[in-house]
Order: C-alpha cells, then sequence, then structure tokens
C-alpha cells in the first residue's frame, strides 16, 4: 500500500500555488528529520489540489509546521530528449501543527482549524498551466 505520513514537516518556503481552469494546485517543499539521525534532514516536495490547496496558499509560510498524508507518485516526462523523473508526495490530507497565522489569532481568542475544517485534496487530471500566484 501507497500510504505516506510525514509528522512535523516544516515549510522550507511560502507555498507556490497554480490556477489550472477550476482546479487549483499548491507545491509545498519541506524539511522533515530523519528516525535514525535527527541531525540530517530531507526535502521532498508535496503537491496539493483543489480546495486543500486553496488553503495552504492562504493560510501557510515559510517555517510553519504541518502533518501531511498522502501517497508517492512518480512522474516521468521529457526534457530536451531526455527521459526525466520527478518524485513527489501527492498529499491528500494536511494538519496544521503550528502555524503562525493561527497561532496569532489564538491571542485574539480565535483558534486554529481542526482537522474537519481543512478539506480533502483531490487531483484532477487538468493540467493546462495557467501560472497564478496567490499571496
Amino acid at each position: 500500500m501507497n500510504d505516506v505520513f510525514l509528522t512535523n514537516a516544516c515549510l522550507t518556503k511560502a507555498p507556490d500555488f497554480y490556477a489550472y481552469h477550476e482546479n487549483a494546485k499548491a507545491i509545498l517543499q519541506v524539511a522533515v528529520s530523519r528516525e535514525h539521525d535527527r541531525e540530517k534532514a530531507d526535502f521532498p516536495i508535496i503537491e496539493i489540489w483543489n480546495k486543500t490547496a486553496e488553503f495552504c496558499a492562504d493560510n501557510l509560510d515559510k517555517g510553519d509546521v504541518i502533518n501531511i498524508r498522502g501517497e508517492i507518485r512518480t512522474e516521468k516526462y521529457e526534457q530536451n530528449g531526455e527521459t526525466k523523473y520527478r518524485t513527489f508526495v501527492l498529499a491528500n490530507r494536511i494538519e496544521p501543527v503550528r502555524v503562525k497565522k493561527f497561532m496569532n489569532r489564538e491571542d485574539s481568542g480565535s483558534k486554529a482549524p481542526d482537522q474537519e475544517s481543512v478539506p480533502e485534496a483531490h487531483p484532477e487530471s487538468s493540467k493546462t498551466k495557467k501560472n497564478t500566484k496567490k499571496k
């Protein structure tokens, strides 16, 4: 079974957001510590679609910590006549752990959304790229 769960993943930069016709896509890069060597980290690329992508673009920023559930995907493509591969995590759930935007709200009486209020991602196949960055 292809099931990935990354805990305490720290965003290394703000999400990149793209609009594809009626679909939305966000790309995150996160740092995750290795289980047996906490001094080292890996930096997987996370792809998120639709409402969850919009949530990430509107609420997440560099340094925020999230949990991610999804699956490993590998895409094959051609570049300059050469076959290349891209491996990433296709996220279907995002759980805020420490998000600056929500931490500031807690001081004013508003609280961070629980997991149920973060929409689930459902990737679509429409891929005509219209690079519309949010933020």
